[in-house]
């Protein structure tokens, strides 16, 4: 971590959103939100304890939301307006048990069966 003592305070926040690993590590095996990432540079770097804060009731989370590559049609089996997941692979999973497939290239398509793309989508894919 470099030395911020001669930082001027609109120097360090704009290091700290820019590059918050200059203050701080990544937590969470760089899974962790960029978001809150910048927000824990900021709270470092201005020496504010974040536990003592208190917010609006929001959380910023990150989620997976799958989508047909060829339709963009949404997995949304119970017509709630689609399934949320923590992984690439959680998506993938589900998406497969409701009847979508994942090509070897590693797209997803929808289980539409009338449409041209889709038909020869599989057809290379069984080919």
């Amino acid at each position: 971590m470099p030395s911020l003592e001669n930082y001027t305070p609109h120097r360090l926040l704009r290091l700290a959103i820019s590059d918050p690993g200059a203050i701080t590590p990544r937590g969470d095996n760089y899974e962790e939100p960029l978001l809150d990432w910048q927000a824990r540079a900021v709270a470092t770097a201005f020496d504010i304890d974040l536990s003592t804060h208190r917010h609006a009731g929001f959380k910023t989370t990150s989620c997976v939301e799958i989508r047909c590559a060829l339709c963009e049609t949404t997995l949304d089996e119970d017509g709630d307006g689609g399934y949320h997941f923590a992984t690439r692979a959680d998506a993938v999973k589900s998406a497969i048990g409701f009847g979508w497939e994942e090509l070897a290239d590693g797209r997803v398509i929808c289980g539409n069966d009338w449409e041209d793309d889709h038909v020869q989508a599989r057809a290379q894919e069984a080919s």
